[in-house]
Parts: structure tokens; C-alpha cells; sequence
């Protein structure tokens, strides 16, 4: 069949404006297209390609709470860590008042806290803390926090952070981690008892918890750590009977084999289950917040005598000078002779506070000699370190 020249000519510019409409439809009038390609690739697992498309998706999409979805999933599924932090931070630019706000900033953190770019990853846990009071963010990032902080070295603020939780929050996972954290900081501080005391806790008071085996673990090692070989192969039968299939009863067993001529501690290590001991709770609270009592002291630059310097073990501090000389008065009649008493003064409030003390010792480890002594007197007591200038 033979087409004149006017025919042919109407047949091409036919083909010609019927290519540029699905053209132009694709591109300029149906952005969903963009989205189901870029949804396609997602499921396949080619997220370079998916990234690619859901980005030209929202360049043409002016629906906001579809583009924020879409802006966070970029987020996410970027996998250069460094490039998604931009991202994320392009989220929490364009639209600052999402609902979507305080996870993606959470998660951002995260991405700076695994880069080890831990004051970024300080920075955006505070915004949250600041920010997200009464959602399950401001708990979480008072743990981050107090994670990053300890891998700093900075165990005071990591505790503070710690305390909060312990003090508001009613979570039992979050809980048994805040017990966990507290035994691994005060076993660097080399606070053993109190190590031990918070390890005991988490396994004791919240079994089902993700860090109860860990937290019996840490105990193990740090018995080996002490020498104390016959407690620790307690613990690692504890852990067998306890945790049989996790993966530190492997790795407990592992040490084990380096103590099968050690015999077992006859000494009973039991759990500690808060609900049945109210009182152990209190005073751990008690003691953290004592320990925090001191901090803000220090930072207050409270007025000191020319005491020297080093570790002092402390007993007691009280707004009220008769309770001061109460415990005095209870610790000589137990033979404890060296204790006094220390004023302080806040030059804040200009309000005086007083610090039952014995020492200074010239290390932690004579302190902590004095800090058992006192535990089996039944005397409750924490080590500290001082200068001049911060009692």
C-alpha cells in the first residue's frame, strides 16, 4: 500500500507528538512513575538506583508529607554513611516541625556515634534530650549519651545521664541497660562492689533483657581480672544454667577451659531482684545521686580547707550538720576512728553542706581496701578522687 507525501507526512508528525506526550506525561505530569520505578529497584535491593529516582520523584512532587516520607527513605537508604548524614540533616532543615523529627535526628546520631565522631554524636543525643521529653527518644538518648560519654571517658556525665533514666523511666529493657552501663563504669573506676552490685541487678532483676547474660559476663571477667578464679567460674556456671544457647555462655566457656583446676567458690552469689528488694534499689539511687550531689559541688567551686589532695572515701554528705555527727557518732562506736567530717560550702547558694570522710589515700587501691572494710562493717561508703580545689 503506497502512502502519498501528505499521507506519510501526517503518519510521522503522528508518531512524532504521540512519543512526546508519553514523553512529557513520564516526565512532567506523572511523577508516580518516578516513585514505582524507584520502588521497583528498592525491592530489588539496587538502592543506587532506587535513590536516583525517588530524588527526581520529590524534585517534581510539591505534596510536602509525601516528599518528607520520600526525603527520610533517601536518608536511610543511603548507604555512605557521611552522605546520609546530609541527608538527614537536608530532612531536619526542610522540615523542621515532622513528626518524623526526632527519629531522624536519633538516627543520625547513630551515624555519627558509629563514624566515632562522638562530640557530633553528643551533640545531636542533647538536642533530643532537650527536645523530646516524654517520648521514648529522651530515655534513649539519655543512654546513647551516656554510652558515648563513657567511651570518653567522661563517667560522671555518663552516670548523670544513667540516674536520670533510673529515676523517671519505668522500661524494662531500658532499665536493664542503664544496670549494665552502671556495672561497666564503675568496674573501670575500679568501684569492684558497686561493679558487682549493679551487674547483679541486670541478670537478677531483669532476666529477659538483651544485656543480663552480658551483664554476668562482665562479672566473670572481672573476677578473672582480680584473680578471684574460684567466683569467676561460679559465674560461668551460672551463666550455662542461665543462658545456655546465647553467645556468651560460648564465650564464658572459652575462659573456662583456663579454669578447669580452679574449684568453685563455696561462697553463694545470688541475683539481685529489686522487686523482692526494694531497699538495695533505694540505695543505689541514693548513692548515684549522692555521687551527683558531689559533681555539682565541684563544678559550684566550693570552698575547701589545705587538706591535701588524692582519694578519700566518703560516707555521707548532708545539707543538716546533726545527721553528719550522727553518722560520725555510729562510725566510732564501730571502731572507725579516722572518719571526720568536712564542710562545704556552695558558693551558689552560699548554703553548707557537710562530708563525712576518711582519707586522703595515695591511690584508688588503698581506698577501695578501706571501702570493703567498711561494706563488712555494714557501713555504706563511695571512693572518690579530689584536688585542693573541689572539696
Amino acid at each position: 500500500m503506497k502512502y502519498t507525501k501528505k499521507c506519510q507526512m501526517k503518519l510521522k508528525l503522528a508518531l512524532f507528538f504521540s512519543f512526546f506526550i508519553i514523553f512529557y506525561s513520564f516526565s512532567n505530569e506523572n511523577p508516580s512513575n518516578y516513585y514505582n520505578i524507584a520502588t521497583k529497584y528498592e525491592e530489588e535491593g539496587d538502592f543506587v538506583n532506587a535513590l536516583k529516582y525517588y530524588k527526581k520523584y520529590i524534585e517534581l512532587l510539591k505534596d510536602d508529607i509525601q516528599t518528607e516520607k520520600i526525603q527520610l527513605k533517601i536518608a536511610r537508604l543511603t548507604e555512605d554513611y557521611d552522605l546520609s548524614i546530609i541527608e538527614y540533616n537536608k530532612f531536619l532543615k526542610n522540615y523542621p516541625l515532622s513528626r518524623y523529627r526526632f527519629l531522624a535526628r536519633f538516627e543520625m546520631a547513630g551515624l555519627h556515634q558509629i563514624n566515632k565522631n562522638y562530640l557530633l554524636a553528643l551533640e545531636e543525643y542533647n538536642k533530643l534530650i532537650n527536645q523530646s521529653k516524654g517520648t521514648s527518644y529522651w530515655q534513649k538518648s539519655l543512654i546513647c549519651s551516656a554510652q558515648v560519654q563513657y567511651l570518653i571517658g567522661d563517667s560522671k556525665s555518663a552516670i548523670k545521664n544513667l540516674y536520670k533514666v533510673l529515676n523517671e523511666i519505668d522500661d524494662y529493657e531500658d532499665i536493664g541497660l542503664c544496670y549494665f552501663l552502671l556495672g561497666v563504669i564503675m568496674e573501670k573506676q575500679k568501684q569492684y562492689e558497686d561493679a558487682k552490685e549493679f551487674f547483679l541487678i541486670c541478670a537478677g532483676s531483669f532476666p529477659q533483657s538483651t544485656k543480663a547474660p552480658a551483664s554476668l559476663l562482665e562479672l566473670m571477667k572481672m573476677y578473672v581480672k582480680l584473680s578471684n578464679l574460684s567466683k569467676a567460674k561460679k559465674i560461668a556456671k551460672m551463666i550455662n544454667q542461665l543462658y545456655t544457647d546465647s553467645p556468651e555462655n560460648y564465650e564464658a566457656s572459652k575462659i573456662s577451659k583456663e579454669l578447669e583446676d580452679v574449684k568453685e567458690s563455696v561462697e553463694d552469689i545470688e541475683l539481685i531482684n529489686l522487686n523482692e528488694n526494694q531497699e538495695i534499689k533505694q540505695k543505689s539511687l541514693a548513692r548515684l545521686k549522692e555521687d551527683l550531689k558531689l559533681s555539682l559541688d565541684i563544678e559550684n567551686n566550693t570552698i575547701v580547707d589545705n587538706k591535701k589532695s588524692g582519694f578519700f572515701v566518703q560516707l555521707g554528705f548532708y545539707s543538716i550538720e546533726e545527721n553528719a555527727k550522727q553518722l560520725l557518732e555510729i562510725c566510732k562506736e564501730k571502731g572507725i576512728n579516722e572518719v571526720y567530717i568536712f564542710k562545704t560550702n556552695s558558693s551558689k547558694t552560699d548554703k553548707l553542706f557537710y562530708r563525712v570522710l576518711i582519707g586522703p589515700f595515695g591511690n584508688s587501691s588503698l581506698a577501695n581496701e578501706k571501702l570493703i572494710d567498711l561494706k563488712e562493717k555494714n557501713i555504706e561508703a563511695i571512693v572518690l578522687e579530689l584536688g585542693n580545689n573541689e572539696r
